[in-house]
C-alpha cells in the first residue's frame, strides 16, 4: 500500500482515512453556512434579488475564474518541506474563519460605522432598499468577498490532498466513505442546524468557523505528503507561456469541451435555485424547519444506497449511469412546478427531487475523476471551473434580475415556483452534452476508455483513434 513514496500499514492506512474524512466533515459544515444562511440575511437587509444573485452566485463564479487556475497551477508545482498541499491549507484555514467571525459580527460592526458617520451612501442605495440597512450591506458585503477569496484559494487544495496520499487500490472506497461523510455533514447541517439559521446566527457562523479550522488544522498536520516528481512546469516561465501551455492542453479537443459543456449547463440550470425558499416560506407558508429536515432527511436517504451505488458504478462505469440518472430526472422539474403547491406536496416532491439531485451530487465526483487525463486532473478540474465561471458569473446576475421582474421585488413570491422553469431548461441542454459526451466516451473505449491526449501530435491521435475502433482479435 504506497503512493508517492508513502508507505502504509492497515492500521496507517486507517488513520489516514480517519484524518482525511474528519476534515471533510468540518470542511463541509463549515461550507454550507453561508450559501445556506446569507441569502436569508440579504433579504432581511433589504438587498434585491439581483444583488443577491451578485453575490452568491456571480461573485463564486468569479473567483473560480481568477483563483482556482493560478492555485491549481502553483500547488501543483510547488514543493516544501510540508508538501505541496498543506502550506496552503494551514495559511488559509484560519483566514476562512477570520471572515466568518466577521460576517458573525457585521451588524454590530455596521451599527459602529453607521453611529460615527463612516458611510458610503451610493453603495449603500445599490445593496439595500432599506436606508437603516445600507451600512449593514457593504459591511456583509465586504465579508463575502474576503470569505469567497480565502475559500477558494483553500477548497481545491483540499480535494487534491487525497488524491496525493491516498492509494490508488483504496481510491474507491475511500470516495464512498468521503460522499458518505459529506451526505452526512449535509443531513446533521440542515437537521439540527439551519432550522436556528435565523435566532442563532452569530452562534452558527462562529462555531462553523472554529470547528473548520481546528479540523483543518489537525488534519493537515497529520496527513503527511510523499515525494513528487520534479514539477511538469517551470513556475519561472512568463506567465502569458504558462497561459498558452494551459489552454493548448485544456480546450483543444472536442471530447474535454462536450465535458465542459455538459457540466456548465447543469450548474446553470442549478443558479436559480436559491430563490426557491422563498417561494416556500411565503408562498407556501413552508417553515425553515421543513426545509431543513427535507434536505436533511433526503441526505439521511442517500446515505443508505451510496455503497450499493458505488458498486454499481464500478460495474457500469460512472459515465454510463449518470447519463441514465440525468436521463430519468429529466422531468422533475415541470413536476414540482405544476404541482408543487402547498405544504404537503413540497414534503413529498421536494423530497424526491432533493435526493434524486443528491444521488447525482455523489455521482459528480467518480464521474469528473473518469474522464480528464489522470497526470492532469488538477489542470482540467482547474480548467472546466473557468468555463463554468465564465458562464455562471452573467447567468447568475440574469436569474437575480429575472426573479426580480417575475415576483415584482418580492412582492409576488408564488412566481419563485419559475426557478423550476430555468432549472429545466438549462438541465435539457446540458443533458443533451452528456448524450454527445455518452457517445464520445464510448468511441474511446467505454467500458476500456482510454482519455484521449491532449498532448500528442495529431497525426498519431488519429491513429490512436483507429486502434481503439478496430475490433479486437481472438
Amino acid at each position: 500500500m504506497t503512493k508517492n513514496g508513502l508507505t502504509y500499514t492497515r492500521m496507517g492506512l486507517m488513520a489516514l482515512f480517519g484524518y482525511l474524512l474528519m476534515g471533510d466533515f468540518c470542511l463541509q459544515i463549515m461550507e454550507m453556512v453561508v450559501p445556506s444562511i446569507m441569502p436569508l440575511q440579504l433579504a432581511e437587509a433589504g438587498a434585491p434579488d439581483t444583488v443577491k444573485g451578485i453575490l452568491m452566485i456571480s461573485l463564486v463564479a468569479f473567483f473560480n475564474l481568477t483563483l482556482n487556475p493560478l492555485v491549481s497551477f502553483r500547488s501543483d508545482n510547488v514543493r516544501t518541506a510540508l508538501g505541496r498541499r498543506n502550506p496552503f491549507l494551514l495559511v488559509m484555514a484560519p483566514c476562512v474563519t477570520a471572515t466568518l467571525i466577521f460576517i458573525a459580527y457585521a451588524p454590530e460592526i455596521g451599527a459602529f460605522l453607521q453611529t460615527r458617520g463612516w458611510q458610503v451612501h451610493l453603495l449603500e442605495r445599490i445593496l439595500s432598499s432599506n436606508p437603516s440597512m445600507g451600512t449593514l450591506m457593504v459591511v456583509m458585503t465586504l465579508g463575502v468577498v474576503a470569505f469567497q477569496i480565502f475559500n477558494h484559494i483553500m477548497a481545491p487544495v483540499f480535494y487534491y490532498l487525497f488524491v496525493d496520499v491516498v492509494p490508488d487500490a483504496y481510491m474507491g472506497r475511500f470516495l464512498a466513505l468521503f460522499r458518505i461523510v459529506a451526505t452526512l455533514a449535509t443531513f446533521v447541517f440542515n437537521t439540527y442546524i439551519f432550522p436556528h439559521a435565523m435566532s442563532h446566527t452569530k452562534e452558527i457562523y462562529i462555531g462553523a468557523g472554529l470547528f473548520y479550522c481546528l479540523g483543518l488544522v489537525v488534519m493537515s498536520l497529520c496527513v503527511r505528503e510523499g515525494k513528487y516528481p520534479p514539477p511538469v512546469h517551470d513556475l519561472t516561465t512568463s506567465p502569458l507561456a504558462q497561459a498558452k501551455i494551459y489552454i493548448r492542453e485544456c480546450y483543444s479537443h472536442r471530447h474535454y469541451l462536450l465535458f465542459n459543456a455538459r457540466n456548465t449547463f447543469v450548474i446553470i440550470s442549478e443558479t436559480a435555485n436559491m430563490f426557491l425558499v422563498f417561494y416556500f416560506t411565503k408562498a407556501l407558508c413552508v417553515t425553515l424547519t421543513d426545509v431543513g429536515r427535507v434536505e436533511g432527511y433526503s441526505q439521511l436517504a442517500i446515505l443508505f444506497v451510496l455503497y450499493p451505488l458505488g458498486l454499481l458504478m464500478d460495474k457500469f462505469k460512472p459515465t454510463r449511469v449518470m447519463f441514465w440518472l440525468m436521463v430519468f430526472c429529466l422531468p422533475l422539474p415541470m413536476i414540482c412546478f405544476w404541482f408543487i403547491n402547498d405544504r404537503p406536496s413540497y414534503l413529498l416532491l421536494g423530497f424526491l427531487i432533493t435526493f434524486l439531485r443528491g444521488l447525482m451530487a455523489n455521482l459528480s465526483l467518480p464521474f469528473y475523476a473518469s474522464i480528464p487525463p489522470q497526470e492532469r486532473y488538477g489542470q482540467f478540474g482547474s480548467a472546466n471551473q473557468v468555463i463554468i465561471s465564465l458562464a455562471v458569473i452573467p447567468m447568475g446576475f440574469l436569474a437575480g434580475m429575472l426573479m426580480e421582474f417575475l415576483t415584482q421585488g418580492g412582492t409576488r413570491p408564488e412566481m419563485y415556483r419559475w426557478c423550476y422553469v430555468w432549472n429545466f431548461v438549462f438541465y435539457s441542454v446540458g443533458l443533451f452534452f452528456m448524450w454527445l459526451l455518452y457517445r464520445s466516451w464510448k468511441h474511446y473505449g467505454g467500458d476500456n476508455y482510454v482519455p484521449p491526449r491532449v498532448d500528442l501530435p495529431e497525426a498519431v491521435e488519429s491513429e490512436r483513434e483507429e486502434r481503439l475502433q478496430m475490433p479486437e482479435r481472438g
